[in-house]
């Protein structure tokens, strides 16, 4: 786009759009990485448990940004 010469606010606005994605894509990542760590614990929490602690977790890595 910059080589095209196209208007500085739609490259802002592509850019914005990438790394909200790419945000995204590694909280899943990070949420599934822990929920693989936890299920594999020889002292794995019930599923229920797991699901909750990855919510806060989720809600807390969301509040960073």
């Amino acid at each position: 786009m910059v080589e095209e010469g196209a208007d500085c606010l739609a490259i802002v606005t592509q850019l914005a759009a990438v790394r909200r994605a790419l945000e995204s894509t590694q909280l899943r990542m990070t949420r599934c990485h822990l929920h693989e760590r936890m299920r594999d614990d020889s002292m794995a929490a019930p599923p229920e448990a797991i699901d909750r602690i990855l919510d806060e977790m989720e809600t807390l890595l969301g509040r960073v940004r």
